[in-house]
């Protein structure tokens, strides 16, 4: 006796239509109808945020600015990263699901980077990052960038988990010269600005909606997103998948976005902008 056939998943399309940045984007976002976990939606939400990064690209380059970021350009992959959490858990997996010897080079890489961090009087201070005044987050982000500590996915000077990268590193686009970044605390850089900052909203889209006020903005440096990840369960609550696509939306359009910090990855922005 055959096993029945597994039912194919009912699926919803949406057409999507914004103008951002004076450019016009226009997509459908086909999801599933069932409830899903964030972590599911991830890389669709990363594949809007990619839509709208270039959709806001277009726009520059129309005004004849080209983005000099490039394969090779790594000063920002020395920043802190902030990531929301469930890019941390999502990066913890990546992490795990790569082969021998990789898994245990990346792993390591993580041990040296927390390891300098100690040394440099750092580490706890960012182990507790949602404790500290604004005024401390910017000096830790400063202090951070002064120990030039590389990504530990950086390898030859680039990304090599580039499809899984976090949103704050692909917004980050700049058309000054390269060799400005690597002192973007003092220079003024050429920044590409986003209609909002986007990695944000992944940081508020998994909040509970009956919470009256949103609270501070739930987010930690890259650096420590496996340790934070295996200390945190994944335990948000399963929403229909055109739910969490609408709540993205209405955090892209409408309600407002905290600005990233200073010290933070963030693009910056150009005067006159």
């Amino acid at each position: 006796m055959s096993a029945a056939p597994t039912p194919e998943p009912e699926l919803i399309t949406a057409r999507i239509a914004l103008t951002i940045a004076g450019t016009k984007l226009e997509a459908n976002v086909t999801v599933p109808t069932a409830p899903a976990r964030l972590s599911a939606m991830l890389p669709l939400l990363q594949g809007i945020t990619d839509a709208v990064i270039a959709s806001v690209v277009k726009s520059v380059e129309a005004q004849g600015r080209k983005i000099s970021c490039k394969a090779g350009c790594a000063a920002c992959c020395r920043q802190m990263v902030p990531v929301s959490e469930v890019e941390a858990r999502r990066l913890r997996e990546v992490v795990e699901g790569l082969a021998e010897p990789a898994r245990s080079r990346v792993k390591g890489r993580f041990q040296d980077a927390l390891g300098r961090l100690e040394q440099a009087g750092l580490l706890d201070a960012l182990r507790r990052f949602d404790r500290l005044s604004t005024e401390e987050r910017n000096q830790a982000g400063r202090t951070y960038f002064a120990q030039y500590v590389a990504c530990p996915f950086l390898e030859d000077e680039s990304c090599s988990i580039y499809h899984d990268r976090p949103v704050g590193c692909r917004q980050y686009l700049v058309t000054s010269p390269p060799a400005l970044c690597s002192n973007p605390m003092d220079n003024a850089l050429g920044g590409v600005a986003m209609p909002v900052p986007l990695w944000p909203i992944l940081a508020r889209i998994g909040e509970d909606p009956a919470e009256p006020e949103p609270g501070p903005l739930r987010w930690l440096p890259l650096v420590l997103a496996p340790e934070w990840a295996d200390a945190h369960p994944d335990e948000t609550a399963a929403r229909p998948a055109p739910e969490w696509v609408r709540l993205f939306f209405e955090r892209l359009c409408g309600t407002p976005i905290p600005a990233p910090e200073v010290g933070v990855m963030a693009a910056p922005i150009a005067p006159g902008e």
